[in-house]
């Protein structure tokens, strides 16, 4: 597998090939939210986050993963992250199992205390997503000479506005609103952004799965069965030591049917075992190359 991470499609593609039955997006989730497969989210823009801390606390003679400090100031991160089932994140996950399967969905309570958690592969770094809130309010340009002969205020409030968006924006969106607003102009209420906890996936995290994680469950579930791939460099690799091992034994590898009765001759003197079937042994001795007869 060439991929570092699989969407959910093609995880369920993958693991209905794997199980020999039908496995839908919807059974990815629901293995993630019952905690048999560890999904991650892959963040194809910047994302607004603050360093958190996991502590764990001994309850009851039990160890808990309980939240710890959080860093003062937001920082932003890409790429791929493991998402941490605590929080809104299991909350979420149930949300869109609910959607794939088409069942109604079930009201939530947004705890303010908790939110939706990122951390790396080795669980050094643990991340709380925020999301952004900007104020504006909306003041005239300008008035006319009657409205300022009367003495009225030029820069009177009219409105006021408060969007989600990224503090990196800000000069796009103040252009835009001047230009769309006739008479009035933007003014920021507050100079810095206010940041929140998120309790939704933000809509550039895309849900995945790790490659590894999906080999790991396949190993776990299927008894081993599902058989790593070998690259074309690697079966070149190990031909090549096959061969090297059959020079040493004087064993000729250009007829490789009659190798095998050399090979199973000497592996019954010293007690070795061989796959049951020929064609299995010759088609490692005879190399990637190999026509099948």
């Amino acid at each position: 597998m060439l991929k570092e991470w699989l969407t959910l499609d093609e995880a369920a593609a993958r693991l209905s090939v794997s199980a020999g039955e039908v496995v839908t997006q919807a059974d990815i989730l629901r293995l993630a939210i019952d905690n048999h497969l560890q999904l991650s989210v892959f963040i194809d823009d910047n994302l607004t986050v603050r360093s958190m801390e996991f502590e764990v606390e001994e309850i009851d003679g039990m160890k808990c993963l309980m939240l710890g400090k959080g860093a003062s100031e937001p920082c932003r991160i890409n790429g791929l992250w493991d998402l941490a089932a605590y929080g809104e994140a299991v909350g979420e996950l149930e949300r869109l199992y609910r959607e794939q399967k088409g069942f109604t969905p079930t009201s939530r309570i947004e705890l303010s205390n908790m939110g939706l958690y990122l951390h790396d592969k080795a669980k050094t770094e643990v991340y709380e997503v925020l999301r952004i809130h900007l104020k504006f309010k909306f003041v005239e340009k300008r008035v006319d000479d009657d409205m300022q002969s009367l003495g009225s205020d030029v820069r009177k409030s009219v409105s006021s506005l408060t969007v989600d968006t990224d503090e990196s924006l800000i000069g796009d969106i103040n252009t835009l609103l001047k230009e769309g607003l006739g008479l009035h102009e933007p003014v920021f209420d507050e100079k810095l952004c206010s940041f929140y906890r998120e309790h939704h996936f933000p809509k550039h995290c895309l849900i995945v799965l790790r490659r590894e994680e999906m080999l790991a469950f396949e190993n776990r579930h299927f008894g081993g069965s599902i058989k790593a791939e070998l690259s074309p460099t690697e079966r070149t690799s190990s031909h090549q030591i096959i061969a090297a091992l059959a020079s040493m034994a004087n064993i000729d590898l250009s007829a490789p049917y009659k190798a095998v009765g050399i090979l199973r001759r000497e592996a019954e003197l010293k007690g070795l075992e061989l796959p049951s079937s020929d064609e299995t042994i010759v088609k490692f001795l005879a190399g990637p190359t190999r026509k099948k007869r």
